[in-house]
């Protein structure tokens, strides 16, 4: 049986085009499946949504996006990474804010709520 997740990652528009340039080379085509790219042109940030999808971080694609991710926080460059999984306890967030001298809030653009609604 499979686990599915929702996955969002925010991050600058120059480190998604590195992204996209570095999937392509390798032919990786999980950039291609995201089910939503939002744009924040003010911000210069890019959301990768993917609503319904297993992140199995043995796989090759996943590991890959995972990788990028651990360098650009190695690098001092602002992200934000959330995944909620189908218990409603499984909630994994991944932050960074840039470097020691430069806090860049940007990329704090993910949040997660659990509510009732009342119809």
């Amino acid at each position: 049986m499979a686990y599915y997740s929702e996955v969002a990652i925010a991050l600058k528009k120059n480190d998604y085009e590195e992204l996209k340039a570095r999937a392509k080379l390798l032919g990786y085509k999980i950039i291609e499946t995201v089910d939503h790219l939002i744009e924040k042109p003010l911000t210069g940030v890019i959301i990768l949504a993917y609503d319904y999808v297993i992140w199995d971080k043995n796989d090759k694609e996943v590991k890959f996006i995972e990788d990028f991710i651990s360098e650009l926080k190695e690098n001092g460059k602002p992200f934000k990474t959330m995944r909620l999984g189908e218990r409603w306890d499984d909630v994994e967030e991944n932050i960074s804010y840039g470097g020691i001298d430069e806090r860049d809030y940007s990329c704090d653009v993910l949040s997660v709520s659990h509510e009732i609604e009342i119809n």
